[in-house]
């Protein structure tokens, strides 16, 4: 037989929330002073309804007989007289008591506040349990009646031997609580200044499941009989607390300085005494850094609040968006280079693992997708999301450099990490020519640069930890079979948390251009990229040449980066520069006017390549002048196997002087050394990356690409359009069903899918 526990306060955010954990174990029965959704959805789940409240004494002996725990959560907050407050803060809790001591309840649990400590008799920043407390005359009325309370209550235990236990939450926030969800909430709507100054001023925010944890303790602790306790989370700022609403709202949270707040204190005096009371109250706690440690708490009850303020607020969020308090499409996010755009319904930035790990686990609970995002780098929606967005914008330290072996967390740019490690006169063998990315968004995609002696990124990844569907962290090495499914996966498998890279030492490079005919670079493909450490080459089929970008390391240590300045234009001149490109290719891109095209390509021809030298990484994100175009191309990128690329090249030459078609096309030729990740387009094959742009998309050049190269049974990047069917992917991957089978033990709800990767992976 179940034990039977009562509740006041059923329809309160505290409240619910406890009867919420209450019926999984207990037989439950919660005061409601009338019938409402709230009272019905938990009459539906077992609870038993008492009607009345704090002032009835029937109801209460009605509430309390036969259980063997009170939980007191209800009080009268917000506008109300002291005769209100009187009797129910003070007399109910009296009455509530008595009742209970009469019943033979085992324990009354009494849920307060700390603004019982506006009455602390020595003022101070640190407010611990033992603080002497006595009622002022400029007590605002919700601290007076929760002081008078705790007397009420301690005075009806002493004289009827019952026992109790006093908690004292700090700022509780969370589904269905008013003062710091729904009340500030209300107030953002309505554009109401509710910060002083720069809102810096500090408080103890703790989230209500950390609160009704911690009653749940206090009932069962022989410890904790005739105790307080403070109940707390974590320390933030007013701003920052606050802002996680205004993000939900998508308005600015206001501010208000301390001249014009005493205005507003004095015109609220004037019309309700105890409404300004309150104001000055609030106001006031906004100038001070006040600390309730919950020390006690932790070591006789062993409380410790699980919910940080990031997994908090996702909670309340979702919450909010179900219960129609904020509309649930709100972020919008967009591609920075491709013109995709998507809508999740909550967004977080992460900035400890065990916050990501905490955020699965709700959206798992939720129901919900979770992807993570960092730069939107790629050119396919691969990061989109209807559910949970996370941003990894926060979560970017390093955490250990340990001789070659560098962790860091995998929301860290590329170009960040270059800066750190050089410091440490390391450096990464690879990088593409974008260093705008995310560490785990390219190794996820297998970013590659252009060499045929280096791998893609991904393959100078010793270790990564991942966070599951479930939750769970796994650390994987590359001794592991696991780890070739994991390292390039597009985020199929989970959130990688950590990357581990094994870096080398610090070197410099230098480079040098030249343009061939197309006859020669196939005949010297070979000897080219073998004869160099890092090779880019654009082949411009209306004028038959190749220009070619050799890199290879300095004699000399360089001690300054040459060969590029930055181009630095205005707004207004970034516009113009794209109404003037994308004119003249829509204009010009027509194949009767090739002479205009060839003459036009041969005078830009020796400005695709600038030859810089100096650090690895400056030379090696520096060599493209076209980087900076304005104009937003369409490309695709198709990993060819080496031994035939030179064929494959020739058939798109050919192609192109058959057709005449697409006179502005180049195509970029880059290699790649083979390396064991399943998903790999290197997947136990050196390869050649044939990359081809085109404006306006229409899709047909690539259509034409892709039935031409064909026969080569390709494999295309992963983090750019792949105009192909899962079939045909299927075959060019060993490994694949591999893959789908571990996919399906790891995420068999495909929390980490969406649309674009269905596509390919769907079963």
């Amino acid at each position: 037989m179940k034990t039977t526990v009562c509740v006041t306060g059923g329809s309160g955010g505290i409240g619910q929330t406890l009867l919420k954990y209450l019926l999984q174990s207990f037989y439950v029965k919660a005061l409601f002073r009338k019938e409402s959704a709230t009272s019905e959805k938990y009459k539906q789940q077992g609870c038993q309804i008492i009607l009345g409240d704090l002032r009835d004494e029937e109801s209460l002996m009605n509430l309390v007989a036969g259980a063997e725990f009170v939980f007191h959560c209800a009080a009268l907050t917000g506008s109300f007289s002291w005769q209100e407050a009187h009797e129910v803060n003070v007399e109910g809790t009296r009455k509530l008591a008595l009742a209970a001591a009469k019943s033979g309840c085992k324990r009354f649990i009494h849920v307060s506040s700390i603004a019982v400590y506006t009455g602390a008799a020595l003022k101070g920043e640190v407010y611990t349990e033992e603080l002497k407390l006595q009622e002022t005359s400029t007590m605002e009325l919700y601290c007076l009646s929760k002081l008078r309370a705790e007397i009420a209550l301690k005075e009806v235990a002493e004289k009827h031997d019952l026992e109790y236990v006093i908690l004292r939450p700090t700022c509780v926030y969370g589904p269905a609580v008013p003062s710091y969800t729904l009340a500030p909430l209300n107030a953002i709507q309505k554009r109401q200044p509710i910060l002083l100054k720069g809102g810096e001023g500090l408080l103890d925010v703790v989230y209500v499941d950390d609160v009704v944890k911690a009653m749940l303790l206090a009932a069962h602790s022989p410890k904790a009989t005739g105790e307080i306790f403070n109940v707390g989370g974590e320390t933030v700022t007013f701003k920052e607390l606050y802002s996680y609403y205004g993000r939900m709202l998508q308005r600015p949270v206001r501010h208000i300085s301390p001249a014009m707040a005493n205005v507003v204190v004095s015109l609220f005096s004037l019309q309700n005494r105890e409404s300004g009371k309150s104001l000055k109250w609030y106001f006031e706690r906004q100038e001070k850094s006040e600390e309730y440690p919950s020390t006690k708490a932790k070591k006789l009850l062993g409380y410790t609040p699980q919910v940080p303020l990031i997994v908090g607020m996702l909670k309340t969020e979702l919450w909010l968006q179900a219960n129609g308090y904020i509309p649930s499409k709100r972020h919008i996010f967009r591609g920075v280079i491709s013109d995709y755009r998507f809508s999740p319904c909550a967004v977080v930035h992460p900035t400890t693992e065990e916050e990501i790990v905490q955020i699965i686990q709700e959206a798992a609970q939720q129901g919900l997708k979770v992807r993570a995002i960092g730069s939107l780098h790629s050119l396919t929606p691969i990061p989109s999301t209807e559910g949970i967005c996370i941003v990894l914008d926060k979560y970017k330290n390093v955490l250990s450099i340990k001789g070659s072996l560098v962790t860091v967390q995998a929301g860290i740019k590329i170009w960040e990490l270059n800066e750190i490690l050089a410091k440490h006169n390391l450096a990464l063998p690879i990088i593409g020519a974008i260093d705008k990315q995310t560490v785990s968004g390219a190794i996820a995609t297998g970013t590659h640069g252009g060499s045929l002696y280096y791998k893609s990124l991904s393959g100078y990844v010793y270790a990564l930890r991942i966070v599951r569907a479930d939750g769970s962290v796994v650390e994987v090495d590359s001794s592991q079979d696991i780890f070739n499914a994991i390292a390039i996966s597009m985020g199929l498998l989970g959130i990688i948390s950590t990357v581990t890279f094994t870096c080398v030492p610090a070197f410099s490079l230098q480079s040098k251009s030249y343009a061939i005919p197309m006859d020669e670079l196939l005949q010297k493909f070979g000897d080219i990229h073998q004869n160099n450490k890092y090779v880019n080459i654009r082949y411009r089929p209306i004028t038959d040449n190749a220009h070619i970008l050799l890199i290879n390391p300095a004699l000399e240590v360089l001690q300054e980066n040459r060969g590029w300045q930055p181009v630095v234009k205005t707004k207004m001149e970034r516009r113009l520069s794209k109404i003037w490109g994308t004119t003249w290719l829509r204009i010009f891109g027509s194949y009767k006017l090739n002479w205009l095209q060839r003459w036009n390509t041969k005078q830009n021809e020796g400005t695709v390549h600038l030859c810089p030298s100096g650090r690895s990484d400056f030379v090696l994100t520096h060599f493209d002048a076209t980087l900076d175009d304005p104009i937003p191309l369409s490309d695709i990128e198709i990993a060819i196997p080496y031994s035939q690329v030179c064929a494959a090249l020739t058939v798109i030459r050919n192609h192109y002087h058959k057709t005449q078609k697409y006179p502005y096309i180049y195509i970029q030729i880059r290699c790649c050394a083979e390396e064991d990740f399943w998903l790999s387009p290197s997947y136990r094959q050196s390869i050649c990356w044939l990359e081809f742009w085109e404006y306006p998309c229409t899709g047909k050049l690539f259509e034409e690409i892709i039935e031409l190269l064909k026969p080569f049974n390709f494999r295309c990047h992963w983090g750019k359009e792949i105009p192909i069917d899962q079939e045909y992917l299927k075959q060019q991957y060993e490994k694949w069903h591999n893959f789908i089978q571990i996919r399906q033990e790891w995420d068999s709800k495909r929390m980490f899918s969406n649309p674009c990767l269905d596509k390919y992976f769907e079963l």
